[in-house]
């Protein structure tokens, strides 16, 4: 049976600061702080993500960070790109549940194509079984 994933953009919130901060880790790409002023300075948009059942009040599943890239691809299409998940990224079972949901949420933001970066192998694999293909490897290090 297919989930009924809704997402509903959300202003910044200490559930979101909380989430965002477990998921991380402790030497995050992004710091929830830089998320955070990303979403309030209207770079990104922050999402929450519910799991709808039939007769029961949505259950929330967490947050999603997003933003339309038109880089590439013109005004017409562009790319929706996940730039962090919290509480459904952690778990494999809850990307299951809420992976096939991006599709959508990307036609209602006239995107053609669909980009996350992932920094755990695990999540590599799930994310491929959710037909996202490797396009490229990013590397980073410290300034000395």
């Amino acid at each position: 049976m297919k989930a009924n994933i809704y997402f509903k953009n959300v202003r910044w919130n200490a559930d979101a600061t909380r989430l965002f901060a477990s998921a991380t880790g402790p030497d995050p790409t992004y710091t929830v702080a830089e998320m955070q002023s990303e979403v309030r300075n209207g770079h990104s948009s922050l999402l929450a993500v519910f799991l709808e059942a039939k007769g029961a009040k949505p259950l929330p599943l967490g947050y999603i960070i997003m933003w339309r890239d038109d880089f590439g691809s013109g005004v017409e299409a562009g790319e929706l790109v996940i730039q962090a998940g919290a509480a459904f990224t952690n778990t494999l079972a809850k990307l299951a549940l809420v992976a096939p949901a991006f599709d959508q949420l990307a036609r209602n933001h006239n995107c053609t194509t669909i980009r996350t970066h992932v920094s755990d192998p695990a999540f590599l694999a799930a994310w491929k079984r959710h037909g996202f293909t490797r396009r490229e490897v990013v590397m980073t290090r410290r300034v000395k």
